[in-house]
């Protein structure tokens, strides 16, 4: 941005010019050649005049600003030695529009998800609680559940504090290991069973994970005492929620990991009342309640699926677990939202790109945050539900703002605070900035997580002192996402202070994937960039100096990575480099990393493809952002991942009439044997298959959805 300050003294009244008397006079500038320009006009008075440009700025911002301006010029007579950024009295002021507060909610504090769940098992004892394929538990049902794990996990040795590590595939038996674990006031740490093992294994060590819950007894490291679920015994009567006390407001509930800057996965633990506030809190602004059906279809190990669970379990609501086969592929996902009749989504924007409205006719709300949101999927959702848009980080509980966005909403719009919960936009220096001035998000209140678990500096650095109150423990967790206050009060976020993206919705540090490549035998030095599609989607992209002058081999260095990171972590593109370009200051200079082309690879003659290959090829070619693609290439050795599959079985499905289940696409992961599973399947079309009738009876059993009409009439007949 240009910007510039004129300063024009006090000069005499007149003066000559040979036989002309010339009077000094103040005119406007017709225009701003700047982006900003502040002309000072000394006199008996100083007077200031703004120029802008209004297509960067609006007059409330100008307006604010000016206000600081005068403020500083203020302060500095007064006080001409302190500081600029000094001054603001020991607590800061802060006007209108430089912060956003949520609703006070004072019977939304110091709570506990044990009394919560409590509460609601004594109101909707028999309404539906959890359902996954077929299998369905009533709240009365889950309580019982999840008392028999907790006895179990008592006896095993688990006490009030204690992390839990549950390695269990998403399903019922998560959602009750994950209610008897915070009932005994332990801590859960989900672990996404699809991740490397030596991964979990890692986190497992590092949360110091008293036990593992598991499927199996062998799932465990040999250091590690492990219980499986399916050997607990079932507990004959149910007991009271509170029977064992119930834990401290400020008590951790969960712990979560982030990717970390310093080349390792961070914990970050969350309290009861902020995990409580947050999910109460979000359900009085989505009016959730026993007619709301949640789907959860996040990741284990991601905080969204802790947000899916408490959001539909504190609120009455009932949470459809969608299985892992049945989390692939548009056809697959939407035919599992259709049967189990959900009505609320709650995740990425992603899965939404490649899903219908038509296919899921029952979803009319969706919530979603953790990437970037495009118009195009936005006006595609308006016309058949509500759009809400949240906001927030892991170490605010889960998000901390919502939009309800409209036809003319930016994709950015992030809402406004959820209840107990306060927004600041503060300076380098923080020092609240004006009013529709860009500045870093730093949250507060009730939500803010407790600590980074066994890394005191890291939360020092990242958790401080909230300066704008004398209340003690009050603290910022300082986002580093970038920001500015609308003049409707509504925050809109910019972008990043660091290199920091949002994978798939998934927090990713660059560095952590650097340090997992530099380990990798043959690699002398690396860097990681942030960078885009042309869809907009964000990606990684990794720059390799081989410490050899041996052949590289991405292939072998792609499977080395799929043993200890995450999908949502390896680089979508791999390039060797023979030395990396620096800036003035010695450091690797990253925008000139992005102009280096990849390598091109023969990857044989597309003339001789088939005119099916050509279609599949192209697909791959749009999805992946590489050319050309050759019948041989690998999708995954190329980059690809699950979303990308995703969009691409869509459109195949579409272009050949066909469908296809995405375990045949792993199975099928090269354009020839794509192609030739694509050609076994066309002229078949899927048959009805028939409602099992009991032997012996003239009855069917009630699908799902004809049990939900069966209930809600037993409560209101008619």
């Amino acid at each position: 941005m240009q910007t510039s300050l004129v300063y024009q003294p006090e000069s005499v009244s007149e003066y000559a010019i040979g036989d002309l008397m010339a009077t000094p006079t103040q005119a406007p500038l017709p225009g701003s050649s700047l982006d900003l320009t502040f002309q000072v006009f000394e006199g008996s008075s100083m007077q200031i005049q703004v120029n802008y440009r209004s297509d960067l700025f609006d007059a409330n911002t100008i307006a604010s600003l000016s206000e600081r301006f005068v403020d500083v010029l203020r302060r500095g007579t007064s006080r001409g030695d302190a500081p600029i950024t000094a001054g603001h009295n020991s607590l800061p002021e802060l006007k209108e529009g430089e912060s956003l507060a949520g609703p006070e909610r004072g019977d939304l504090l110091d709570l506990n998800l044990v009394d919560e769940i409590a509460g609601v098992v004594s109101r909707h004892a028999d309404a539906p609680a959890l359902l996954c394929m077929g299998e369905l538990l009533t709240y009365a049902e889950l309580d019982t559940s999840s008392q028999a794990v907790s006895a179990a996990l008592t006896a095993a040795g688990v006490g009030t504090g204690d992390v839990v590590g549950l390695s269990l595939e998403p399903g019922i038996a998560l959602v009750v290991a994950i209610v008897a674990t915070v009932r005994m006031g332990a801590v859960y740490l989900c672990l996404d069973t699809a991740a490397p093992a030596e991964r979990n294994a890692w986190l497992s060590r590092d949360a110091r994970c008293s036990i593992l819950v598991s499927h199996k007894d062998d799932t465990a490291p040999n250091d590690w005492s492990s219980l499986d679920y399916e050997r607990l015994t079932p507990v004959e009567e149910s007991s009271q929620w509170a029977a064992a006390g119930a834990p401290a407001a400020k008590q951790p509930a969960y712990v979560v990991y982030t990717s970390g800057s310093t080349g390792h996965p961070k914990g970050v633990v969350i309290t009861h009342d902020g995990l409580c506030n947050w999910a109460l809190g979000m359900g009085a602004a989505m009016d959730i309640g026993t007619a709301t059906n949640i789907a959860q279809l996040a990741t284990t190990s991601f905080d969204v699926m802790s947000a899916e669970v408490w959001m539909a379990l504190l609120n009455g609501a009932q949470l459809s677990v969608v299985p892992r086969q049945e989390r692939r592929g548009a056809r697959v996902i939407s035919a599992a939202l259709r049967r189990d009749a959900v009505t609320l989504y709650m995740g990425t924007p992603g899965p939404l790109a490649v899903i219908e409205p038509e296919d899921v006719p029952l979803i009319t709300q969706l919530v979603l945050g953790g990437d970037a949101l495009q118009d195009a999927l936005v006006e595609k959702w308006l016309p058949h539900a509500d759009v809400g848009q949240v906001y927030g980080a892991s170490e605010g509980s889960i998000s901390s703002t919502i939009g309800v966005l409209g036809a003319d909403s930016p994709s950015n719009l992030a809402g406004r605070p959820l209840p107990n919960t306060d927004i600041y936009l503060l300076s380098e220096s923080m020092q609240p900035v004006p009013q529709g001035e860009v500045g870093e998000i730093y949250i507060g209140g009730v939500g803010v997580g407790q600590e980074y678990l066994g890394r005191p500096a890291l939360t020092a650095e990242s958790f401080v002192p909230n300066p704008f109150t004398d209340r003690r423990g009050h603290r910022l967790y300082r986002t580093r996402d970038l920001g500015r206050i609308t003049p409707n009060g509504e925050l809109e976020f910019v972008g990043r202070c660091d290199d920091m993206v949002k994978i798939h919705g998934v927090r990713v540090e660059p560095a952590e994937v650097e340090t997992a490549i530099s380990s990798v035998e043959g690699v002398a030095e690396c860097s990681v960039v942030a960078d885009k599609d042309k869809h907009g989607a964000s990606l990684l992209r990794a720059y390799v100096r081989a410490s050899t002058a041996a052949p590289a081999d991405e292939a072998l260095l792609r499977s080395q990575l799929r043993k200890v990171l995450p999908e949502s972590m390896i680089p979508r593109t791999i390039t060797y480099v023979d030395a990396f370009p620096l800036t003035t200051n010695g450091k690797v200079d990253r925008r000139k990393l992005l102009e280096i082309d990849p390598p091109q690879v023969e990857r044989g003659n597309r003339e001789a493809m088939s005119e099916a290959m050509s279609i599949v090829a192209d697909t791959w070619e749009d999805v992946l952002g590489i050319s050309p693609i050759s019948v041989s290439d690998n999708y995954f050795e190329l980059g690809g991942d699950s979303l990308g599959a995703t969009r691409i079985i869509a459109r195949l499905e579409q272009n050949f009439a066909v469908q296809i289940d995405f375990s045949e696409f792993l199975r099928h992961a090269t354009v020839h044997d794509l192609v030739s599973h694509i050609e076994g399947l066309r002229g078949v079309s899927p048959r009805p298959v028939p409602v099992p009738r009991p032997a012996g009876s003239d009855r069917v059993p009630l699908s799902y959805g004809q049990r939900r009409l069966w209930l809600a009439d037993q409560v209101t007949p008619g």
